[in-house]
């Protein structure tokens, strides 16, 4: 038999650690995309519940308008990690898709920022000095 078949201790301890952070990355990598589709479906939910829509129809044009606003407010805030948690960033955002729901006829391009929403999201802006 060829030696080429065979692994030093060394060896099958790497493959083994190899095989260990493969594993552990599809797990890790299922639950991020489990929590991130659970967690925009709250926020379709309540996003739903604040423009008073009860049915399924719209929400691919619904979650368009969420992530519209998630891109805008990031932009606006130059932050990539906003808390969305925080009551006035989330009304910032219930907000903001209101006003793309409202004004869809206009398109998401030539519709500006409310004021209302700036002021909510005004707390946490990153401003250089």
């Amino acid at each position: 038999m060829s030696n080429c078949f065979f692994l030093s201790k060394t060896n099958k301890y790497f493959l083994l650690i190899y095989i260990v952070i493969i594993i552990a990355y599809d797990i890790i990598t299922v639950y991020i995309n489990s929590t991130i589709k659970e967690t925009m479906q709250a926020l379709l939910e309540k996003v739903k519940t604040h423009l008073r829509i009860e049915i399924d129809d719209e929400d691919s044009v619904i979650l368009g308008y969420i992530l519209a606003s998630i891109d805008l407010f990031k932009d606006y805030t130059d932050r990539q990690d906003l808390d969305f948690n925080k009551p006035s960033v989330e009304q910032a955002l219930l907000l903001m898709v209101g006003y793309y729901y409202e004004n869809r006829e206009a398109g998401i391009d030539q519709v500006k920022m409310p004021s209302a929403v700036a002021c909510l999201l005004q707390s946490s802006r990153c401003l250089g000095v």
